[in-house]
């Protein structure tokens, strides 16, 4: 059996991907800060497969735990999504310390532990699969959004070197470049604009808003061997947005 984790697990992306991964037969490792989160997140769901975990994703050492927990239990991993994330629009001038290590914690330092981990022998299997998240900020200015955008374009810089790293292993890394996506973090967002700034809005997406299904069918490609010849790749999933602005 495959053995996938996926951090991040009840947010919109989080949640579409678990069930996505189960419905496909892999075993998931479903991942978030707080395990009655997690209960409630995935009451109706009736599967040997699913298993969940509370971790905090900011801490190394619970990381550390966390893969070793979960490889003394399964053998070796197979997967892993990186999703969770957080967002806080910060004017340029307001912007401390503390809130560029909090976002970085998640999408950076947290991406790279585990990655760092699973390149340990023995704790991933051949042919692993690893898919990180960056986002369209990190191609196109915003105004309040210095700190998100510069960690996600981390992400990518870090895809693209640790590709080389993974090789020998036979391991792969890609990323996801997701546009506008109806899911908790996009209505928080949209929840600050006025009906006439949604209109605006959405003309810049051509295709319309995704869907966490949307991203759930690439992750689920990546994450199996159909696209076994991939790798070090950050693949934009927008529906025409950042084209259209070019």
């Amino acid at each position: 059996m495959k053995e996938i984790i996926v951090t991040g697990a009840c947010g919109g992306f989080g949640k579409a991907i678990v069930k996505r991964l189960l419905f496909e037969g892999y075993d998931v490792w479903a991942v978030a800060r707080d395990i009655e989160q997690l209960d409630q997140c995935f009451a109706g769901i009736d599967c040997n497969g699913l298993h969940k975990y509370a971790c905090n994703l900011s801490e190394e050492s619970e990381l550390i735990t966390m893969v070793k927990t979960i490889v003394s239990q399964t053998g070796t991993i197979s997967g892993l999504v990186h999703c969770a994330g957080l967002n806080r629009f910060i004017p340029l001038h307001l912007i401390k310390q503390k809130q560029m290590e909090e976002m970085f914690k998640i999408h950076v330092y947290a991406a790279i532990t585990l990655c760092s981990l699973l390149s340990k022998k023995g704790n991933a299997s051949a042919g692993c699969s690893v898919v990180l998240f960056s986002s369209v900020a990190a191609h196109e200015g915003s105004g309040g959004n210095a700190v998100y955008a510069s960690a996600k374009a981390a992400v990518e810089g870090f895809v693209r070197s640790s590709a080389q790293d993974f090789v020998d292993r036979k391991i792969r890394i890609n990323a996801l470049v997701p546009g506008d996506v109806d899911s908790g973090m996009f209505h928080k967002f949209m929840a600050r604009l006025t009906p006439e700034q949604i209109e605006e809005r959405k003309k810049k997406y051509p295709l319309g808003f995704g869907s966490s299904e949307n991203i759930a069918d690439l992750v689920e490609f990546l994450i199996s061997e159909k696209s076994s010849w991939i790798t070090g790749q950050c693949y934009v999933i927008d529906g025409g947005h950042l084209v259209m602005r070019s």
